[in-house]
């Protein structure tokens, strides 16, 4: 049987819509995604400290691209894994299908070269994220970990 935040507070009405937060499932996975855009666009306290996060974040990971600095990737991508807590993205009950970093140091690999190659590229936002195998989920369990 599934269980939902909303059975926990007593208040027997479900659905995202009735309440400030997302009434997600906690004892299975759910097929929602935290979308950036709706951070970045909306006015509320919480966005805008959520936005300070992901731009320092995003900044720091450009910095150690541009730099070439191993270390500070590692770092930085080793909170990047799937965040089961949540409940938010792909999954199968408890394990998500978040990269390694490994993983995603593979994948981020050409962006070294591409910031080398690009010299008009000067911050985070001037990278196109058009990676293959780095999509919605990808994007999303980066944002849960931040």
């Amino acid at each position: 049987m599934k269980k939902h935040v909303s059975d926990y507070l007593n208040k027997g009405v479900k659905g995202h819509f009735n309440y400030d937060f997302v009434d997600v499932i906690v004892n299975d996975d759910n097929l929602l995604f935290i979308d950036p855009m709706l951070i970045e666009t909306s006015e509320d306290q919480w966005s805008k400290e959520a936005r300070l996060t992901i731009q320092s974040f995003f900044d720091s990971f450009f910095e150690a691209y541009s730099e070439k600095n191993d270390l500070r990737k590692f770092d930085l991508l080793s909170h990047a894994g799937e965040q089961n807590g949540t409940r938010l993205g792909y999954g199968r009950g408890d394990n998500g299908k978040g990269n390694t970093v490994k993983g995603l140091l593979g994948i981020f690999t050409p962006l070294e070269d591409l910031i080398q190659e690009i010299s008009t590229m000067r911050k985070a936002e001037d990278l196109s994220l058009l990676i293959p195998d780095f999509a919605e989920d990808g994007m999303s369990d980066f944002l849960t970990n931040i």
